[in-house]
């Protein structure tokens, strides 16, 4: 067997076609919007034949949601590097969170498809995309059990399961936006604060019990 006929090269050559693949449909949904692009289109934009299109994702849907791992997995890395020390915790979580409003943001209608297709998705069906949501919540607990040592969460708070209803606060508001619950930005973050500060509230601990600096 040579070189270029192993499994490592087969899987490499794989990526390479997939990541075209998400570049061309990435570049034709924001230029023409996801309706009036056809697979087609995109696996000629791509340089491969339509059935090599379908190996990497059997339907447009998908092939939108393999854009949106990319910029999610990217998305999520930033939100916390650029997190600033000092932030009062319902400030912080709403800084996280707002990265993503931001990446929705540069086009709104494919954000509503690419969340109502990722919506009901099993893990097995996008394991790339879990692995993203998890190492996202990964990301969030951390900072929650930082702030837990500190003394701002009480000491008996279930840091992962308030990770997870931080995540669900914001995926509220988030539908809720997409949907035209909130007309605009502005009445999204505030939302969005307002609700990230009654759900701290819950979690503080009592001022006697924080540590002193």
């Amino acid at each position: 067997m040579s070189p270029a006929d192993s499994p490592t090269a087969r899987q490499k050559a794989a990526g390479k076609t997939q990541d075209r693949l998400v570049e061309a449909a990435r570049a034709l949904f924001h230029e023409r919007g996801f309706e009036a692009v056809t697979t087609e289109e995109i696996a000629a934009a791509a340089g491969v034949a339509k059935g090599t299109l379908f190996l990497h994702a059997h339907t447009k849907e998908r092939l939108l949601v393999l854009v949106y791992e990319q910029e999610l997995a990217a998305a999520s890395q930033q939100a916390f590097a650029r997190l600033g020390a000092g932030l009062p915790l319902p400030a912080a979580l709403a800084r996280v969170f707002g990265r993503f409003f931001r990446l929705y943001e540069g086009a709104p209608d494919l954000a509503r498809r690419f969340v109502k297709e990722a919506l009901f998705l099993r893990p097995e069906e996008a394991p790339r995309l879990e692995q993203v949501r998890q190492a996202f919540v990964g990301r969030l607990v951390a900072l929650l059990a930082d702030r837990q040592a500190q003394g701002e969460i009480a000491s008996d708070v279930d840091v992962p399961l308030a990770a997870i209803n931080s995540f669900l606060l914001y995926y509220g508001v988030l539908t809720g936006w997409l949907s035209g619950v909130f007309p605009d930005g502005r009445a999204r973050d505030q939302a969005l604060a307002a609700s990230l500060a009654l759900h701290c509230r819950g979690l503080a601990a009592a001022p006697s019990t924080r540590r002193r600096s």
